[in-house]
């Protein structure tokens, strides 16, 4: 038995444990003693995938699919590991390949989803998720995702549930809270808008616009000293964010007060 062959033998017990990082390392060996099973490279690239070595993952299924073409399932790894690069125009064609074919697998439409999602194919992402629900798929960032889909094409009722559905799985998402305050903003519900966006104040107290719309829905709502409150937080957090619009130019606090000493001189 060549030396490789033994290696690979130790890769595929590792493959079989699930115990990834021995798989990676002893594929590695099998390639550096000279292996030339192809499949090797469909092992290690998976295995990369899975702990999370993105760029390495794809170099390795880059060299097994040049030979098996016809792999759809290494195929939607790959876009997977394109998709977590941000590469999200190969992720797509990756798994838009792959649901040619694997046309009931609930993993390849839900990534396909999130992808047209971030890439703004809102109509097109909420379709594929939808299906994706319907083949039984739970992942909390298809509801994020998808509610976001919703409320930029303004179906606020419908982003609105995938958002609630999003934290409840996920309850330290930020920006989801807001989002969640500006619909009830936008509906009217300003004592619910004011606990969402708190909550998201909460979470991540750095963000001056989270501050800028919960001091608006104070004075809407009569808080003049929360307001204020909210008002010298925002400053603190980042003064640029807050100023007038003056002759439909937004200016900082700050500069107003250069502009004021300019006029004196």
């Amino acid at each position: 038995m060549e030396k490789w062959e033994e290696y690979l033998d130790e890769a595929g017990e590792a493959w079989e444990e699930e115990n990834f990082s021995e798989c990676i390392k002893w594929s590695t060996k099998a390639i550096d003693a000279g292996c030339r099973e192809i499949k090797i490279y469909s092992l290690r690239g998976y295995c990369n995938l899975e702990i999370g070595n993105y760029r390495e993952a794809v170099h390795d299924l880059d060299i097994y699919l040049v030979k098996k073409k016809g792999d759809l399932m290494m195929t939607l790894m790959r876009g997977i590991a394109h998709l977590n690069l941000q590469n999200l125009n190969q992720a797509l064609a990756d798994f838009n390949k792959a649901l040619k074919k694997l046309t009931d697998d609930k993993d390849a439409y839900y990534y396909r989803g999130v992808t047209l999602s971030y890439l703004e194919k809102h109509k097109m992402a909420i379709k594929d998720l939808d299906k994706a629900v319907k083949l039984g798929c739970n992942e909390e960032l298809l509801y994020r995702q998808r509610g976001l889909s919703h409320y930029c094409l303004n179906q606020l009722e419908a982003a609105k549930n995938d958002l609630i559905k999003h934290t409840k799985l996920r309850d330290t998402d930020a920006p989801c809270f807001f989002i969640l305050g500006k619909i009830e903003q936008e509906s009217g519900n300003l004592k619910k808008a004011i606990k969402y966006i708190s909550r998201a104040i909460y979470i991540d107290g750095e963000k001056s616009e989270y501050y800028i719309s919960r001091m608006h829905l104070y004075l809407q709502t009569d808080q003049g000293e929360k307001s204020t409150a909210d008002f010298h937080k925002a400053m603190e957090v980042n003064p640029d964010h807050v100023g007038m619009v003056i002759g439909g130019k937004f200016i900082p606090i700050n500069d107003l007060g250069k502009a004021e000493r300019k006029k004196k001189k």
